[in-house]
């Protein structure tokens, strides 16, 4: 099973108590919280497997992608943030994924804090100053009154998957500096998705249904994703749940958004665990 890269699903949820430390089949490893001042969004792994990168929105506003180095006992060190562009009148709603150069990243915004007007975007690396800039709303691709979201850009950044109305939507482009042109969708319509990530060789999609998670796999890249098994229903009571990625031997990595005791505050989270 190759690397993954982690799309999410944010939406009003039901908070539950369960405690996430003590999940059926999983070996807690550890959590990924934020930096004060910052609040987050469902992060993912670089295409190397060697970084996961989060989201994230400072006080004022701003947005940013952190980076931090992670080593398969899932511990994680911070070492850079970089600055993202926002479209003016926009708001960042996160959501992001990077080719594997880092040079071409793709997010979402929206103009009122509402999913229902998340829109795509692709922002390019400065490389002088290292933040992302030349954002622009992906105008072929965004659709007026329907949520367009999760995106996930291949490691070339000549295709991307995205989710809209709980479907899997696809398209691709000749060169990285070409509109996006959309094709087919890759799965079953009556697949409903809340949140998903693809491997890297883009054969393996994971995807969040509820608080149930499925796989399923295809041959190549033209093909549909077909095999869907169910993966577990451990998480079930624990809260919010997006943007489960598993890496065959090593570690899952889910986000949450809990209650970490009876009665006490909310929290959202990156969780790690390894399958027993």
């Amino acid at each position: 099973m190759k690397n993954f890269i982690i799309l999410i699903f944010l939406m009003p949820f039901i908070v539950f108590s369960q405690d996430y430390k003590h999940i059926n089949g999983y070996k807690y490893l550890g959590k990924l919280t934020p930096p004060e001042g910052y609040s987050i969004q469902p992060g993912q792994f670089s295409k190397d497997m060697k970084k996961y990168y989060l989201p994230a929105t400072d006080t004022n506003g701003n947005a940013y992608l952190l980076i931090y180095l992670i080593n398969n006992k899932g511990q994680a060190t911070l070492v850079s943030r970089h600055l993202i562009e926002i479209p003016e009148g926009k708001v960042f709603a996160g959501q992001s994924s990077l080719t594997e150069d880092e040079k071409t990243m793709v997010f979402t915004v929206t103009s009122d804090n509402s999913w229902s007007n998340n829109e795509l975007c692709v922002a390019e690396l400065e490389t002088r100053n290292k933040s992302y800039t030349k954002t622009r709303l992906l105008g072929e691709l965004n659709e007026e009154e329907n949520a367009d979201a999760y995106p996930f850009i291949s490691s070339d950044g000549l295709r991307i998957y995205w989710i809209r109305n709980n479907q899997l939507f696809f398209a691709s482009r000749m060169e990285r500096n070409h509109a996006f042109k959309i094709g087919n969708s890759k799965i079953s319509s009556d697949k409903k998705m809340n949140s998903f990530s693809i491997s890297n060789d883009e054969l393996i999609i994971y995807y969040v249904e509820s608080d149930k998670v499925f796989s399923g796999s295809r041959k190549d890249i033209k093909a549909n994703f077909e095999n869907i098994k169910s993966i577990t229903e451990g998480f079930q009571e624990v809260g919010f749940i997006a943007a489960y990625s598993e890496i065959k031997g090593s570690l899952v990595s889910v986000f949450l958004a809990c209650d970490i005791a009876e009665d006490e505050y909310e929290e959202e989270i990156i969780v790690f665990y390894k399958k027993k």
